[in-house]
């Protein structure tokens, strides 16, 4: 009997002491590509694993990355879903190799200072999929170097990106997911960032009732289009689009309205289609290859011309399209 209540109270020991070691959740984690995810998070004792600084952080608490290179392992996403902010403290910090899922009710989740970093042929299908809750971006860069999107938005989120670059993805920003039939209907906000070299920038997909604005914005390099809008209305503000194969794009049902812009040497600066429509205000349309197309048969039309300066646009050799003007 002495011998079973003396185990039982080496046990009874044991589990207190693991348990001391299960730290509570905390406001604030730090983690770093030197730490321990079995630390308690501080500075000075950083978790390894963003999935670790996570589950450590309290809701509406922070993540610092101390470090570059946060790797998450090949086929493993980060699931968010609950209010945080994720920021990298140094320019070179915060290089996440992996795919955030965010969505859960009404969250608000703020990204700052990150940088995301596609996989290789054979990647994930996005770097972000964001299905509910408001989400802000603010300074961070999405590198892919193979067919993914950078980010998906649908259903009914609502999303901000600001001073943020894209480069190399099939899409940047895709709003709606037509091929697996979910439509976003929150709002897209997209400013003061820089799209380049990438097959489309910004994609409003069809049946999706979200509205998307994009504002002073650099949009370049795109081989497909450089604001490509099928759903419900896209607002294009101040920005710039150059180089692309079709700088606008206004197709399906969208309504498309752009004020301010410059578009040059792409090689069509606009074009609508089906029952779209397309309002052009106060633009510089220069040195593109062809200005305005809109194809026929067809029921789309142009609302607006309104105190552009078209340019030295050339000729259309495209025999299916009507040219505007030129």
């Amino acid at each position: 009997m002495a011998f079973r209540t003396i185990r039982t109270l080496i046990i009874s020991i044991a589990l207190i002491a693991i348990s001391s070691c299960v730290f509570a959740a905390s406001p604030v984690i730090f983690v770093s590509n030197k730490g321990n995810d079995a630390n308690d998070g501080t500075r000075a004792k950083p978790v390894k694993t963003l999935v670790e600084a996570y589950l450590d952080v309290s809701a509406g608490g922070i993540i610092f990355i101390l470090t570059p290179d946060i790797v998450v392992p090949q086929n493993t996403f980060i699931g968010i879903g609950k209010s945080v902010t994720i920021e990298g403290v140094t320019g070179d910090a915060g290089i996440v190799r992996g795919v955030f899922n965010i969505g859960a009710g009404n969250i608000k989740v703020t990204l700052k200072n990150l940088h995301f970093v596609g996989d290789a042929t054979g990647g994930p299908a996005s770097l972000m999929n964001i299905s509910s809750g408001n989400v802000t971006i603010d300074d961070c860069s999405f590198h892919v170097n193979n067919a993914t999107t950078a980010i998906r938005v649908v259903q009914s989120s609502n999303l901000t990106i600001t001073h943020s670059t894209f480069n190399g993805a099939f899409t940047g920003i895709a709003v709606g997911d037509w091929a697996a039939e979910q439509i976003a209907t929150g709002n897209v906000v997209i400013s003061d960032s820089t799209i380049e070299a990438c097959h489309r920038g910004v994609w409003l997909e069809p049946n999706s009732t979200a509205g998307v604005a994009v504002s002073n914005d650099v949009i370049s390099n795109c081989d497909g289009s450089g604001v490509f809008g099928e759903g419900n209305a896209v607002q294009v503000k101040d920005c710039e689009l150059t180089g692309c194969n079709e700088a606008l794009v206004s197709d399906t049902a969208c309504s498309m309205d752009t004020y301010n812009d410059l578009l040059t040497h792409n090689t069509v600066a606009a074009i609508v289609n089906g029952a779209s429509s397309i309002t052009l205000a106060d633009d510089d349309i220069t040195l593109n290859g062809t200005g305005l197309e809109y194809f026929t048969p067809g029921t789309g039309f142009f609302i607006t011309f309104n105190n552009n300066r078209i340019l030295l646009n050339q000729a259309s050799a495209n025999p299916n399209v009507n040219e505007a003007f030129e």
